[in-house]
């Protein structure tokens, strides 16, 4: 205590003794100690990353894992930034990067420093989720230092910690052992969102926890560019209201301390110099990309918005009228100001999601896309729990201890029968790709090796195997100068780096999920086999299977609804492949348009396979479930291409139908955004005179 007053937000207490000396000569001395709520913090942060590593330690002490598909495209960009050569984020699926490199340079730093320099963790996959691990583990404390700040106890702190990470558990969008990026988008999102609430709450030494979270959220996400500061906007000008009404004091600091501005400045600096370094060095960088793709498609409809958005918050109608009772009740208070900060910091997270869903940057299909809004409604409910303990509970310490113990029992069964919280992070083991490289180098005597992936033995088998390959090559000294990626078969998710070019002599290596008893294997893995490929893997062509494409077409312009005009119609029947639970089709696909199309290019066209779960629909048909992306061969104008396809038969099940459409990537899809009408395959079912077949028309088994 100073003056009577705490000092405010430090993470020491200063402790004034007086030592009597003879007579009434007195001495003071001034000792510092770890203030509470550092402690406290401390404690929450080891206790959470205490059970994980108990929970997860064969993985991260014994087993020999690489990291598999999109884990092993993100495993590349750890190497690079390891060397201090990443500027960029992860991979878009739409085929751009995300702008920054904050959490790989986190991964990388991990796995310098407890992997290589002190050989902790057994993998560098294991080095690199230790390490989102704990910037999980650090967003949680830091959730509890604010909340003691606010109540000055221990118990209501952790009541309201509790409550927060049953927020995040009932909405399943939180893990503390998968470094998938929508994860950690709810971590940087938790910290921007408790920054705001400490600024709000207690002063400027709060503000460099907003600018981590804020530049934490641009690097990780395009969407983040214009989100953060719309966020950040509707807090100003909602404190500013709250302030003119009196419901909020002012502040009665205005300039923010030295040390404040220097470690705010300096974090400003560090997350906009490799987005500078990218833009300058490769113009005009990234932001082209996202103010295109931003605009592609037509608005969601407002309800479904609504509807989206509030299903990120679990229990809202109940929730929210209990917080608007429970600010009621405290009325007058700080309690009750703290509550309606909250309120605020929520109201500017839900504005941000219904524009980003409203907008119609993507399908609402995907759920993953608002986790980030979760820690906005979370932070309310973790604020109205301590201080509603706080406030009814003055007389009775106790209790409040009492409910912590079972708050933080609830917490620990609910994350006991999660299946996000603990995750295992997709890995496969380290021995069968190191077999594969060695064969596979070996059979191209000494050429480099082109990896073609097969789309008729599934795209997504192939490619991810291939990237787990890749990022196995890459580690140990096998990487661009020896292995890449047909151009036919290339994605943003392999990286630029790994594309081959388009001319040159290389070994043809062919990657598929299917058994070929007529081509020479090389070597297989748990997931796929590779063969010596011929040059023919761009379409398995058959006698009367028509043109395979043009290989030498490219889509390097941006098509509009008049460019394109196209018919798909299916060839024969779809034939039910025995004993493999996959249906085969043959596509034709008519350019009957006045501009090429190819999978190839800066705007590739890709055939895009998406189930319809509740059947056939209009061409914004809802909800869809993408399956995967296949490159369109090269189709000239007037000309037709054959394309053989498999999919799974379980994506038929109940009732469910397959739609096939074309897609420009990065800028339109043909059904939902230009009307063209798609191909819809299904609903097919089980004869019921021959149950080993299935009936739509007349389907055929061999």
């Amino acid at each position: 205590m100073v003056g009577g007053r705490e000092r405010a937000d430090s993470v020491t207490d200063i402790e004034i003794i007086t030592i009597a000396r003879g007579g009434n000569a007195r001495s003071t001395m001034i000792r510092k100690r770890p203030s509470t709520t550092a402690l406290l913090s401390v404690a929450v942060f080891a206790a959470i990353v205490a059970a994980a590593l108990f929970a997860k330690a064969s993985f991260f002490f014994h087993d020999d894992v690489l990291p598999f598909t999109d884990y092993a495209s993100n495993d590349i960009l750890v190497t690079w930034a390891k060397d201090w050569l990443l500027w960029h984020g992860n991979y878009s699926r739409v085929g751009f990067y995300h702008p920054g490199p904050f959490f790989f340079q986190l991964m990388a730093l991990s796995e310098i420093a407890f992997h290589d320099t002190l050989p902790i963790f057994h993998t560098p996959f294991a080095a690199q989720v230790f390490a989102t691990l704990c910037i999980c583990a650090c967003a949680i404390a830091l959730v509890s230092a604010l909340l003691h700040k606010l109540t000055g106890h221990v118990s209501t702190a952790l009541v309201g910690t509790a409550a927060y990470a049953i927020v995040l558990l009932l909405a399943k969008a939180y893990s503390l052992s998968a470094p998938w990026p929508p994860f950690l988008y709810v971590t940087a999102s938790t910290v921007l969102s408790v920054g705001l609430c400490g600024l709000l709450l207690r002063g400027w030494r709060w503000l460099p926890w907003l600018i981590l979270g804020a530049g934490a959220m641009v690097h990780g996400h395009a969407s983040f560019v214009g989100l953060v500061p719309v966020i950040c906007v509707v807090t100003v000008l909602g404190a500013a209201l709250a302030m003119r009404l009196r419901w909020l004091p002012r502040p009665s600091v205005t300039i923010p301390p030295t040390s404040t501005v220097v470690v705010s400045l300096a974090l400003i600096v560090l997350f906009l110099l490799p987005v500078s370094l990218q833009t300058f060095n490769y113009w005009p960088g990234e932001f082209p990309k996202y103010f295109a793709f931003a605009g592609h498609r037509a608005p969601n409809p407002a309800f479904a918005v609504v509807r989206y958005v509030f299903d990120f918050m679990p229990l809202w109608g109940i929730v929210l009228p209990l917080v608007a009772l429970g600010a009621w009740l405290m009325r007058g208070t700080e309690n009750a100001r703290a509550v309606l900060v909250g309120l605020l910091v929520l109201a500017a997270g839900l504005v941000a999601a219904l524009l980003y869903g409203r907008k119609g940057v993507d399908d609402l299909q995907y759920r993953y896309l608002e986790y980030w809004f979760v820690p906005f409604y979370a932070i309310l409910v973790a604020i109205t729990a301590a201080c509603m303990i706080e406030w009814s509970q003055r007389a009775h310490r106790a209790a409040s201890a009492v409910i912590a113990v079972f708050a933080i029992g609830g917490v620990v069964y609910l994350g006991s029968q999660s299946e996000e919280l603990l995750q295992n992070p997709a890995s496969v083991s380290e021995a069968p790709y190191r077999n594969a490289l060695q064969a596979i180098t070996a059979s191209a005597g000494g050429k480099v090796v082109e990896l073609s992936i097969d789309r008729e033995g599934g795209w997504d088998v192939g490619w991810s195997d291939t990237v787990s390959l890749l990022a196995y090559a890459n580690r140990v000294g096998h990487g661009k100068a020896q292995m890449c990626i047909a151009p036919e078969s290339w994605h943003l998710l392999f990286h630029t780096q790994y594309r081959c070019p388009e001319a040159g002599r290389r070994a043809q290596v062919l990657v598929s999920g299917k058994f070929y008893p007529e081509r020479k294997q090389i070597v297989a893995t748990t997931n796929a086999r590779y063969y010596v490929g011929d040059g023919s893997h761009a379409l398995v062509r058959e006698p009367g299977s028509g043109r395979a494409g043009d290989e030498s077409l490219r889509s390097d312009l941006k098509l509009s609804a008049m460019d394109v005009a196209i018919a798909m119609t299916l060839q024969g029947e779809p034939l039910l492949e025995k004993g493999t639970g996959t249906v085969s089709m043959r596509i034709r696909i008519d350019n009957r348009g006045g501009t090429s199309l190819a999978g190839r290019g800066q705007y590739p066209v890709n055939l895009a396979v998406v189930q319809l779960p509740n059947g056939r629909g209009g061409t914004d048909a809802m909800p869809r479930v993408e399956v995967q992306r296949i490159p369109l061969p090269g189709v000239a104008p007037g000309a037709a291409v054959e394309m053989p396809l498999t999919v799974p038969l379980s994506r038929f099940a109940k009732g469910a139908v397959v739609r096939l459409e074309l897609v420009q990537e990065g800028v339109a899809w043909f059904t939902y955004d230009y009307g063209l009408p798609p191909l819809d395959i299904g609903p097919l079912q089980t004869c019921k005179d021959q149950p080993e077949r299935l009936c739509e028309g007349a389907v055929l088994v061999r």
